[in-house]
């Protein structure tokens, strides 16, 4: 699986933003903010914000990968599903794999809509 990162944030974009705040910073302190925003996928603004008001910024790696490939073994279940309801292969029994990969996907969905 690959290194991408995907952020998990319920951030309130219908606030209107109209205030600036000025800070003063090392080099080294900035350069640490905006990677640590990128790796977010947050402007440097947003990661302050959600960081200043304690809000959790959880950063699951892999996660878009992990999804793609569970949409990819569901496709390929469903079309063992149809080859065996047409009759073109015999006794395939997924049941129990696709119960498990339902469980597997529910977390997966619980965790996208925490945040």
């Amino acid at each position: 699986m690959g290194q991408s990162q995907t952020l998990l944030w319920n951030g309130d974009d219908n606030l209107k933003k109209d205030k600036i705040i000025t800070i003063r910073v090392s080099e080294k302190e900035k350069s640490g903010l905006i990677e640590k925003s990128k790796i977010a996928k947050l402007s440097l603004s947003e990661y302050l914000i959600e960081q200043g008001l304690d809000k959790e910024i959880v950063i699951v790696d892999g996660l878009n990968e992990v999804v793609s490939e569970f949409r990819r073994i569901g496709n390929n279940i469903n079309q063992l599903t149809y080859l065996s309801n047409s009759g073109r292969i015999y006794t395939v029994d997924l049941s129990e794999v696709k119960q498990e990969i339902g469980k597997v996907w529910n977390v997966i969905n619980e965790l996208q809509n925490k945040w």
